[in-house]
């Protein structure tokens, strides 16, 4: 029987993976060796150290144990799942799993501005941080009968949102659970030629050999579109740009780099033509979400799969250089952060059609609406939902200014309600322990201690004495 774990990190109605840990083998500094479950029982410590006799009654962390006062087993459980590694090594885990189940998706393609008015907000409620405003523009999220998907809130368990960060087209993703497992899933590969000629031909003036699309693109690049031109003046450019993508040994990323490069150029040089650059990119990017999700304007898709194979589309084999910040916020600010920080701040200062020099980001901003964590130190701390805010886009050295801004302004963001956290597997260097203890991590979590004092102890208590082995710069630099 196949299983799904724990669902995926935008379904709002199943526990995060992280919460579906019931036990960790872990190897501690000195080589120790210890089993630790929470309030749910696993392991028979007798038929456990058949297998590994190393792990005694005192390394054998279960309900009931009173290693620390004032915390449980789960605690030790809650801190070890999400550790970034500072505990030790994690050997093996217990995962509690469901039966493998059906999904049915919907993506709505839409824009930014319809769904605040869907929600019955205007920008200027997200930006004088209006909470109650907040919270409707989430439930739109929640709500496929308000946004476009169709799947009600009663039957919807996932909400996530795609947005290109050049001109707020979005593309609103639900999903309902399907009575039975499909026996033949309809959802398709992408046809990424399919959807980036319509969206390039929407706002072209010359065309190339009878394409519209086509005829965009050599604008783009500053080519001339005449065939016979093309020929004699422009021959020894295309060579020249396709020996530069293929040299690079990543053709994808090649051709985002010369993308990045060349926007970047005309807006610099060309003020009169909007359309090369910033405009360009927009109208790409539109391009390929809308070949990603199996959409087109003003056109939904629908499809039914197992879950896994939803975002499915691979990568290329040796990988793409990129950047990418993850932010969780309370659902009564989250909102205001995507609109004041990420919209009129920095797109507006370094990707909009006004800004010398442009700083394309080629990539996207996503929303995401999970479940609180139980873990100790997870980012998903706010409740009733955390709402995750993603940015991510290709490596460029115009890029790495901007997504150095978004971190330094997500850090400096100062709501009214708890401060955000950013994602541990992503960027986060300039996060420091002061800052963590402004944030949920330095509430009161079991009697006098925090989430991050908590944390620290059981940290203490793994040690057993031997030297710190596990600490490093980013366990030094977050008092951790």
């Amino acid at each position: 029987m196949k299983c799904a774990l724990g669902r995926k990190l935008a379904e709002f109605k199943a526990p995060l993976p992280a919460d579906s840990v019931r036990a960790i083998h872990l190897v501690g500094p000195g080589g120790e060796q210890w089993w630790i479950e929470g309030d749910v029982r696993v392991a028979n410590l007798k038929k456990l150290q058949l297998r590994y006799p190393q792990i005694d009654k005192a390394h054998f962390i279960a309900k009931g144990w009173k290693g620390i006062p004032g915390l449980t087993a789960q605690d030790v459980l809650n801190a070890v799942t999400v550790s970034m590694g500072t505990m030790g090594v994690i050997y093996s885990v217990v995962l509690e799993v469901v039966p493998q189940f059906g999904v049915r998706q919907v993506v709505h393609p839409t824009t930014w501005d319809d769904l605040l008015l869907a929600a019955d907000v205007v920008e200027q409620d997200l930006r004088t941080g209006n909470a109650a405003a907040n919270k409707r523009v989430l439930n739109v999220l929640l709500d496929g009968s308000l946004n476009g998907t169709g799947i009600a809130n009663n039957d919807n368990v996932f909400a996530h949102v795609r947005i290109n960060p050049f001109n707020f087209d979005c593309w609103v993703i639900n999903q309902e659970v399907t009575p039975n497992l499909p026996d033949d899933a309809n959802n398709t590969s992408p046809d990424y030629l399919g959807s980036l000629s319509p969206a390039m031909a929407l706002r072209a003036v010359d065309k190339f050999q009878n394409k519209l699309a086509l005829g965009r693109v050599f604008d783009f690049l500053s080519w001339a579109t005449d065939d016979l031109d093309v020929v004699f003046s422009d021959l020894g450019q295309a060579s020249r740009l396709l020996s530069f993508i293929t040299g690079l040994g990543d053709v994808f990323g090649g051709t985002l780099a010369a993308l990045s490069v060349q926007a970047a150029a005309n807006v610099m040089n060309i003020f009169d033509h909007p359309d090369r650059g910033q405009q360009f990119l927009g109208d790409l990017v539109s391009g390929v979400f809308h070949a990603l999700h199996g959409t087109g304007p003003g056109q939904n898709s629908d499809t039914t799969s197992v879950p896994y194979q939803f975002g499915a589309i691979g990568w290329p084999a040796r990988g793409t250089p990129g950047r990418g910040i993850e932010i969780a916020l309370d659902p009564e600010n989250a909102f205001t952060f995507v609109q004041k920080v990420l919209f009129d701040d920095v797109r507006r200062n370094f990707m909009s059609e006004t800004s010398r020099p442009l700083k394309p980001l080629i990539g996207y901003i996503a929303i995401r609406v999970c479940e609180t964590t139980k873990t100790l130190l997870g980012m998903q701390q706010y409740a009733p939902f955390s709402v995750m805010v993603e940015v991510a886009g290709y490596r460029t050295p115009e890029a790495d200014e901007v997504m150095d801004q978004i971190q330094a302004k997500a850090l400096a963001f100062a709501p009214d309600g708890p401060k955000p956290l950013l994602h541990w597997g992503l960027e986060n260097y300039q996060v420091t322990g002061a800052y963590l203890k402004s944030t949920p991590l330095g509430q009161p979590y079991k009697g006098t201690l925090t989430r991050l004092e908590a944390f620290t102890k059981i940290r203490e208590f793994l040690k057993m004495g031997h030297p710190p082995v596990f600490d490093n710069n980013f366990s030094t630099r977050l008092g951790l």
